[in-house]
């Protein structure tokens, strides 16, 4: 079963999502969520940052992810989901759970 961790402060996980995106091992996802045209998630022409702005909007609903998922292969999940308009936005970053432990100290992350 996956391990899901958290973080007291909205502000460090604006911070751990930026430190996991600039790490060189890390693969990034960006994709949104509009059901007016489909109930799958789609890649958007939205960059990581574009997201990031549109989460600290006011309006925005977020929601926050560290997981350790254990399926078939070890990895780390960092996650952000975001509501705003009729339209999700998503950004997934993966890294090698070789990472874990600096995570978990560097932001002092909670399991949950």
């Amino acid at each position: 079963m996956d391990d899901f961790y958290t973080l007291e402060s909205k502000k460090t996980w604006y911070t751990l999502l930026e430190d996991a995106k600039n790490d060189q091992d890390a693969k990034v996802f960006v994709q949104q969520l509009d059901c007016s045209i489909s109930w799958a998630r789609q890649l958007t022409d939205k960059t990581f940052d574009d997201v990031i702005s549109i989460s600290k909007s006011e309006k925005a609903f977020n929601h926050f992810v560290f997981i350790h998922r254990k399926f078939n292969t070890e990895y780390i999940e960092i996650g952000l989901a975001t509501d705003i308009k009729d339209i999700s936005y998503f950004i997934f970053i993966d890294l090698p759970i070789e990472k874990l432990k600096k995570y978990i100290i560097s932001y002092g992350l909670i399991l949950k």
